[in-house]
């Protein structure tokens, strides 16, 4: 179980809630079980729920600790929404205006933080469970809480603490080094020196001189893809030369190693 499990399972905890929010307001606006819409959601709905319960299930079998920034926030929201009728928060919803829309505007922005940053968040979450259990229970209630005002990283080897520290960033807790210490930014001597680009529905994080770089990177992948797709509809209905096939090879190799490129980039 590592990062990549982790990541799917807050993608399906996703599409349940989107789910059940859905089959309940159909049910509230008159909708019958037996209706087409409902039924589908309700077929849906158990599979994805019994997704969850497995992912959830092996996860606790192996005594993983999962934890996400502002969670203590978002549950105390959450308790605060929860008071309300689910017709009122069906109002809320309709209108976008009054106290409860608020709260539920409150926590959609920090759940939707989070699910934006989920890759690094299921890394963070697969580092620290790798850790002793000491400091992976200090490192989850400093994601849950959302701040970090000081964690001893002397038990880490190098690596490991630059991994937390870079990861930490990431997932929107910001921190600085100092010796084995990680603390609050500017209070360190090694701050955080990282910007985040969107390369082909992956995430890149680079040093931010490099971001405009890495944005026309991303460009050029798309339009070589563009370009092989259109000769090779053009080989389907001709015969190409020599120089139309060299052509077509060379893009077929400058393709994939961009793609190579790409994937190192995500990767980091």
């Amino acid at each position: 179980m590592g990062a990549n499990e982790i990541s799917f399972l807050a993608e399906l905890r996703k599409r349940k809630q989107e789910l059940e929010f859905k089959h309940g307001y159909l049910l509230r606006k008159g909708r019958e079980r037996t209706s087409p819409a409902v039924y589908s959601l309700e077929q849906e709905l158990e599979g994805v729920a019994k997704q969850v319960q497995e992912l959830e299930d092996m996860l606790k079998e192996l005594k993983v600790e999962l934890f996400y920034p502002h969670e203590n926030e978002i549950r105390k929201l959450g308790a605060a929404i929860a008071k309300h009728k689910p017709e009122d928060v069906d109002k809320a919803m309709e209108s976008k205006s009054g106290e409860l829309y608020a709260l539920m505007e409150e926590r959609g922005a920090l759940t939707k933080e989070n699910y934006g940053r989920r890759r690094e968040i299921a890394a963070l979450m697969d580092l620290a469970n790798s850790f002793p259990s000491k400091i992976r229970d200090e490192i989850a209630e400093i994601v849950r809480r959302g701040e970090l005002d000081e964690l001893d990283g002397s038990v880490l080897d190098d690596r490991n603490r630059e991994k937390l520290f870079k990861l930490l960033n990431r997932c929107g807790i910001g921190c600085s080094l100092s010796g084995y210490s990680l603390l609050p930014p500017g209070k360190g001597r090694v701050e955080w020196n990282e910007a985040r680009v969107e390369l082909n529905g992956l995430c890149a994080w680079v040093e931010p001189e490099k971001v405009h770089e890495i944005e026309k990177f991303g460009k050029e992948i798309v339009a070589t893809g563009n370009e092989i797709q259109v000769m090779n509809a053009e080989r389907q209905v001709k015969k190409f030369g020599s120089g139309e096939e060299k052509k077509f090879e060379e893009l077929q190799k400058k393709y994939l190693e961009m793609v190579k490129r790409r994937n190192q980039l995500t990767s980091n």
